[in-house]
């Protein structure tokens, strides 16, 4: 997946130097809650354009966690199944499974077990040479969407951070 970013800086100026394992902890508490409240907002954008598929066990992966400690924290919001994130992502082709594929074409089209074989059939060669038509894009685009309001989120962090170091 590709590695998406926000930014926020909190300048010391020599706060830290005073007190630092109160500043540690104080950081650690702002910035984790505001990490834990972005982090569930991305998800809950990423969440909103990810196909949901027949089984919907892509949908069902998606996950948000925070990680490190102290200045060295970060979230995460991705999926374990890399392989079929990147598909959907990014459309790159792939062979996908015939028995799912049928499933789909008969819940979707309506169309008889024979002839869902046969137009599964069809879609999975052009699966195979092109990648999917439409693409998902769901982290590029919730990451998108939610930016803004995450990145407000983090400067007021910043912001209850300076304040507590006072």
């Amino acid at each position: 997946m590709a590695k998406m970013e926000l930014g926020v800086e909190v300048k010391l100026q020599g706060l830290f130097l005073r007190d630092p394992q109160k500043a540690i902890g104080i950081f650690e508490e702002e910035f984790g809650k505001a990490l834990d409240e972005t982090s569930s907002l991305m998800l809950r954008k990423v969440d909103k354009y990810t196909p949901r598929g027949v089984t919907g066990n892509f949908a069902g992966s998606l996950f948000r966690e925070k990680r490190g400690r102290g200045f060295a924290m970060y979230a995460v919001v991705g999926t374990p199944m890399q392989v079929v994130g990147q598909r959907l992502e990014n459309g790159v082709p792939y062979e996908p499974n015939l028995g799912p594929l049928i499933e789909w074409v008969k819940l979707k089209l309506g169309l008889s077990i024979s002839h869902a074989y046969a137009v599964a059939k069809v879609i999975k060669r052009r699966i195979s040479s092109k990648g999917m038509v439409n693409i998902a894009r769901m982290f590029q685009k919730g990451f998108q969407e939610g930016k803004p309001l995450a990145q407000r989120i983090l400067d007021k962090a910043a912001k209850r951070i300076i304040e507590r170091w006072k």
